[in-house]
């Protein structure tokens, strides 16, 4: 029976010097250059001003580099991310997945649909965590000095700020230690509550807001009902 296979010794030097190659046979040299590209990383963004991801997943990432295209996929120390948009072919944000704190030195792993990838580290940090419970922390008599802490924990040091709302006239908060003081200014017919948000920014700069109140009462006196007794005549 005839070989029908050809063996590389059935091909002489002049034969292959003398074959045509049917040039619309020919493969685009851009597609073969973007099989064989690997996609890079110049940097990430953490969500707002922080510099690490919360350990309890569920932040936007922002990666920067190039060759980004296509469905890509994505993996923080060997969990994958929940969502990779490709944003463009230098841009692409993914959601997190939960971690422990610490720092995955090249535990990031952006792969290309052609199976190339590129690596970079992330950092993950816990975000503060209030000691504080939400809703009324005090209720002082109008015009009197009083003075109550609201307390988070996290990566010192921890600065607190009022971002929402406005606490009682006469009362300020300490950035530093939480600790909210002063004389009351406001002078309300019946009992008032003033209701704020502190936030807690820990060392990554990292932020918890919570809601809290504060009621301004009306001093109690003989007739019960917040007057001076004084006689209307």
């Amino acid at each position: 029976m005839a070989r029908t296979t050809i063996r590389t010794e059935d091909i002489t030097d002049s034969e292959i010097f003398n074959a045509q190659i049917n040039p619309a046979a020919a493969i685009d040299e851009s597609k073969i250059t973007g099989l064989l590209k690997a996609p890079t990383i110049s940097g990430v963004t953490y969500p707002g001003s922080s510099t690490a991801l919360n350990t309890a997943g569920g932040d936007s990432l922002v990666i920067a580099g190039t060759d980004y295209a296509g469905t890509m996929t994505c993996t923080i120390d060997g969990t994958s991310c929940s969502t990779v948009t490709v944003n463009s072919s230098v841009q692409v944000t993914v959601t997190t997945p939960a971690k422990g704190a610490g720092t995955y030195t090249n535990g990031l792993e952006l792969v290309a649909s052609n199976g190339l990838l590129a690596k970079t580290s992330v950092s993950y940090s816990g975000i503060p965590a209030w000691t504080t419970s939400a809703g009324e922390i005090l209720s002082f008599t109008k015009l009197t000095a009083t003075t109550v802490t609201v307390a988070a924990t996290g990566d010192t040091p921890i600065t607190y700020a009022v971002t929402a709302g406005a606490l009682p006239g006469g009362l300020s908060l300490n950035t530093s230690t939480g600790v909210i003081s002063g004389t009351g200014t406001d002078d309300p017919g019946t009992a008032t509550s003033y209701t704020f948000t502190i936030t807690a920014t820990d060392a990554q700069t990292q932020t918890s807001p919570r809601e809290f109140s504060i009621e301004v009462n009306v001093q109690s006196n003989y007739y019960g009902d917040g007057s001076d007794g004084a006689l209307n005549t």
